[in-house]
């Protein structure tokens, strides 16, 4: 059964392009790994809602953006191996995902319902 990984984060507008670089390189290596599919995407509009918004989710500053991604994975099997081999594969090392101390970033695994 397909496993979906996805993230949800704030990154400062100025490492926009920085960002889009880490997210293609990143795609690059978990193409390699086997996913089926990678997404990476910056907010267009994200209205702030209060409670329920993906701005409050991860306390976006006024000079932050929202991005949102996902991987596809045709088994979780194939994903934990992934996820195992960034932890000590130095290829990943390279990629600056978040230079944060994780505050701003959500992110969880999935199977899909339909």
């Amino acid at each position: 059964m397909p496993h979906i990984w996805t993230y949800l984060a704030a990154v400062p507008r100025s490492r926009r392009s920085g960002f889009a670089e880490a997210a293609k390189e990143a795609a690059r290596q978990f193409y390699d790994a086997g996913a089926l599919t990678v997404h990476d995407a910056w907010e267009l509009d994200e209205p702030s809602g209060g409670l329920t918004s993906f701005p409050t989710a991860v306390h976006k500053a006024e000079d932050e953006g929202v991005v949102f991604g996902y991987v596809i994975w045709p088994d979780a099997e194939t994903a934990e191996a992934c996820m195992a081999s960034m932890g000590n594969d130095p290829k990943w090392a390279c990629i600056p995902f978040l230079e944060n101390d994780g505050r701003k970033l959500l992110w969880g695994r999935f199977e899909p319902l339909a």
